[in-house]
């Protein structure tokens, strides 16, 4: 009995403790494409939209180690158009700083969209590249 419930709750807290991470295509769930864990210079990076009064708001942040030199970001908003997505607008930045923060805001018309961000981090160990998607907002 005993090594039962043992069992039970080690699969219990297993579970609770793994995850999947996905590549963005039509999930409904932010994602970035691979994990932050991963890189060198990148310590948390996101994609977020919001749409308020026939205007999406498209924002991504991005925290790096000090070992980063510089930042630049693409930011792109798409609208989903059938089973593809179709740039609206895209906007740029640059930082030589350790962080990021881009917030920009395009009048839009009925449809499904989604934020992707595009981060190129440079230092003296060379450059690494996080994509990141946010998740679909609908007008």
């Amino acid at each position: 009995m005993k090594y039962k419930l043992l069992c039970m709750i080690t699969i219990i807290v297993t579970s609770l403790f793994t995850f999947t991470l996905t590549y963005a295509t039509d999930q409904d769930t932010p994602v970035i494409e691979d994990p932050v864990a991963n890189y060198v210079y990148a310590i948390q990076a996101s994609a977020d939209i919001g749409i308020s009064s026939g205007t999406a708001i498209a924002t991504a942040r991005i925290y790096t180690s000090s070992k980063s030199n510089s930042i630049d970001l693409t930011l792109k908003l798409q609208k989903k158009s059938a089973s593809s997505w179709s740039t609206v607008k895209t906007w740029t930045a640059s930082s030589n700083n350790t962080s990021l923060h881009l917030s920009k805001s395009k009048a839009i018309s009925q449809g499904t969209y989604r934020v992707y961000a595009k981060f190129t981090i440079s230092g003296n160990s060379g450059s690494e590249v996080i994509r990141a998607y946010s998740e679909q907002a609908t007008r």
